[in-house]
Formats: C-alpha cells, sequence, structure tokens
C-alpha cells in the first residue's frame, strides 16, 4: 500500500494486490513478523522523540483508515512536551505555532531499523475562520488492552507498507516522493 502526495501537498495512492508495487518505494525492504494474525501487528522494540527515548517491546498495528498516529499515555506526553504543543480545547487537539521549527522526529525502531516519521508528517495544517490552526496528527491511545500504538497516515505516507499474507509478516519501504 502506497500513500503518497505530490508537491503541492495533495494526497493520493496505490493499492497494489497481489504484487509487490516497485514503482513508488524503493527496493530495501525491511519485514517484521507478524505478533498476531488478527490484525496486522507487530513488535516495535524502541521509540524516541527528542531527549525522551523508550527501549521495549511494544505491540502495534498499522491502519490505512487512521488519520493519527494512536500513542500510549507516556510516549503521547514526551511528544507534546518535545513539541510544546497545547491543548486547544474548541478543538479537542494539541496545537502548536504553525511557524514552529527544530520540530523532532518521531522514531520507531522495527526488526532493529529505525523509521523517522518528520514533523511534516506528524502535523496537520487546516485553515479556520481564524487564520491556520496546526494541530498534532497524534491521540492518546491510552495503557489499555490491545496495541500499544496504532501507525495511520503520517507512518504509512513515508513508508509503504507491504502486507505479505503468505510469509505472516509485514514489510516496510522508503516511498518515493513524487507526482503520483
Amino acid at each position: 500500500m502506497f500513500l503518497g502526495r505530490n508537491a503541492t501537498g495533495e494526497v493520493g495512492g496505490l493499492l497494489t494486490l497481489g504484487a509487490i508495487d516497485t514503482q513508488n518505494y524503493d527496493s530495501n525492504v525491511n519485514y517484521a513478523p507478524l505478533t498476531s494474525l488478527s490484525f496486522w501487528q507487530f513488535s516495535v522494540f524502541g521509540f524516541s522523540v527528542g531527549s525522551y527515548q523508550k527501549t521495549k517491546a511494544m505491540q502495534v498495528i498499522v491502519d490505512s483508515s487512521t488519520t493519527f498516529l494512536g500513542a500510549p499515555t507516556d510516549d503521547f506526553n514526551a511528544i507534546v512536551s518535545a513539541t510544546n504543543a497545547v491543548f486547544d480545547q474548541e478543538n479537542n487537539v494539541y496545537t502548536l505555532p504553525c511557524n514552529s521549527t527544530g520540530l523532532p522526529d518521531l522514531k520507531f525502531t522495527i526488526n532493529k531499523q529505525v523509521y523517522s516519521v518528520s514533523s511534516k508528517e506528524y502535523i496537520n495544517q487546516v485553515l479556520t475562520e481564524n487564520g491556520s490552526l496546526c494541530y498534532l496528527a497524534i491521540y492518546n491511545l491510552g495503557n489499555g488492552f490491545g496495541p500499544t500504538w496504532v501507525l495511520g497516515e503520517p507512518f504509512m505516507q513515508f513508508y509503504c507498507t507491504i502486507f505479505d499474507v503468505e510469509n505472516k509478516q509485514i514489510g516496510f519501504a522508503n516511498v518515493k516522493h513524487s507526482d503520483f
């Protein structure tokens, strides 16, 4: 599954069934074994943002229908702190100035490879009647049952996702961003 965007920021993509899309990603694919067959669930062995680091196995799913990332409470709080985001009660999101610079990447370690998600991917901007509003495309998943993280669109736009049913694994490769 390729979720892309063109130079103007328009989103699009391509779903290839029964084959692997070699046009929209580089050929280096890193596979992780599935830990549950009921979802596309696998293990992430670390997460970091800014100076915050967590090195422990966490259960994660990818979800192409989720426009946000879902994070456990401690990691979510670290992201809020690292970005200086502030809760906007009216819009029920964490916001930050649209001209913010130097924001850290979110880094996930999957099968010994680090995957970075830049602020360009995890911060969304919308126009409001009062101007532009920039907000974290991340929600607090809490610490309940189920996966620890949900990697939605902000992750999947950066990495082509290969759902390998036969071998019970999921693969990721760098996306070649270009016009679609």
